[in-house]
């Protein structure tokens, strides 16, 4: 399944979460020997490695860097967030902005990726606080999509103080009753 760029309408099992302030975030913790840093010239082959690994239900997950960020008018390579293991990346998150979407204040989670090798450590929960804690001067509040078989992920969003937006499109509501049995099925 393809997971949409940040123009593409939604996808047949997309969700929409919303975060309605950026206060009281916690700090971007990894834990030892994992550090959490920004993008640096040169992190394109370990990021393209990342994509595939976390992403091989996506067509060309090798191409997640060069398709939705670089050479993009948005990308700022500060707002490309990593966690990484001996300074190759082995999580990621952005901080994204697509104001014609979102509106001018709202700033995008784009893209979460962990390498199946290191879940469960918490790298995930580190890389998207921080690009929410990098969203707090430009943005008041914070957006992301994501599908309803990414169940882990959506229980680090909730616990990050996502909620369901269902006005987002008319089918959210029934997909996020899916997302519900699903959350409570692994409980």
């Amino acid at each position: 399944m393809a997971i949409p760029s940040d123009t593409a309408p939604p996808g047949a099992a997309d969700i929409v979460l919303r975060r309605a302030d950026l206060a009281g975030l916690p700090r971007p913790h990894a834990p030892p020997p994992y550090a959490v840093r920004s993008f640096r010239a040169g992190d394109e082959p370990a990021w393209a490695d990342l994509c595939a690994a976390a992403f091989p239900d996506v067509p060309d997950p090798r191409g997640i860097p060069a398709r939705e960020f670089l050479g993009r008018p948005a990308w700022r390579p500060e707002r490309m967030f990593f966690v990484c293991l001996r300074d190759v990346p082995v999580a990621s998150a952005a901080a994204w902005e697509n104001p014609d979407r979102w509106g001018p204040r709202t700033g995008q989670v784009h893209w979460v990726a962990t390498d199946p090798a290191h879940r469960g450590r918490g790298l995930a929960r580190a890389a998207v606080c921080a690009a929410l804690r990098w969203m707090r001067g430009p943005y008041d509040r914070a957006v992301l999509v994501t599908q309803v078989h990414r169940v882990p992920a959506i229980r680090l969003y909730l616990g990050l103080g996502f909620r369901p937006d269902f006005e987002a499109f008319p089918e959210m509501a029934a997909r996020w009753a899916a997302v519900t049995a699903a959350l409570r099925e692994t409980a």
